[in-house]
């Protein structure tokens, strides 16, 4: 949980900073992480499926992990809501 929260506020203030702001009322924030454990299939199934009731299209990065040039066997993936994806839009557009 920890590395996820370290992670994904690195990731949610990198994207902050490259978007416009009127002020502090519209910078992104990071929630706290949440952990699911599941099959693979059935994680991805429940999120993709929130934002294909919305739009045909998602936005999903993935991290690598490695060390000393070995590639560790971790994954992690962001997954975006789809307020989040509506709101990231909206202000990628208006740049």
């Amino acid at each position: 949980m920890e590395t996820t929260n370290i992670l994904g506020c690195a990731f949610v203030n990198s994207l902050d900073s490259h978007l416009p702001h009127q002020g502090d009322a519209d910078r992104l924030v990071p929630s706290p992480p949440v952990f699911w454990q599941d099959f693979a299939a059935s994680l991805l199934q429940t999120l993709f499926m929130e934002q294909a009731m919305h739009t045909d299209t998602i936005l999903v990065m993935q991290t690598r992990f490695s060390r000393d040039e070995t590639e560790l066997s971790w994954r992690l993936l962001f997954v975006q809501d789809h307020e989040s994806l509506v709101s990231l839009a909206r202000e990628l557009n208006a740049t």
